[in-house]
């Protein structure tokens, strides 16, 4: 608190009571969000465990051998498939890239070129990039 001495020798407060509560709730207030915002920050900043990133490749070798799979078929077929197969590739990628980002880790793809029911189709085998 601050005070002013007066000749009186009585002390004043420069701050009312209720200016003080408040910039005490202000002051608390501000010490929250600081402190959330650490918490946060460091949880976004934590790097995925060992075991993690196991379970991490696993998957990701899991939806590469699915995916070649699904090449495979979609290259023995005499229909034209290639959006079914795209779509299939989509719906295998996205959940390895949810695990991933929950986690905190780097998944990518890198297209690669198939000729597919007489044309060229770029899909995206994924692979875990080092945190």
């Amino acid at each position: 608190m601050c005070y002013n001495e007066a000749n009186t020798g009585t002390h004043e407060s420069f701050m009312s009571r209720g200016e003080e509560s408040v910039m005490k709730r202000i002051s608390k207030m501000l010490a929250l969000v600081v402190l959330t915002m650490a918490l946060a920050m460091s949880a976004a900043l934590a790097e995925p465990s060992e075991k993690e990133l196991a379970q991490l490749q696993k998957k990701v070798d899991q939806a590469n051998r699915k995916i070649e799979s699904l090449i495979e078929h979609a290259q023995r077929t005499p229909k034209d498939d290639v959006d079914k197969l795209l779509e299939q590739v989509s719906k295998t990628v996205d959940g390895v890239l949810r695990y991933a980002d929950q986690i905190g880790a780097t998944v990518i793809c890198e297209y690669e070129t198939y000729f597919i029911d007489g044309r060229y189709v770029e899909i995206d085998p994924l692979r875990v990039v080092n945190v």
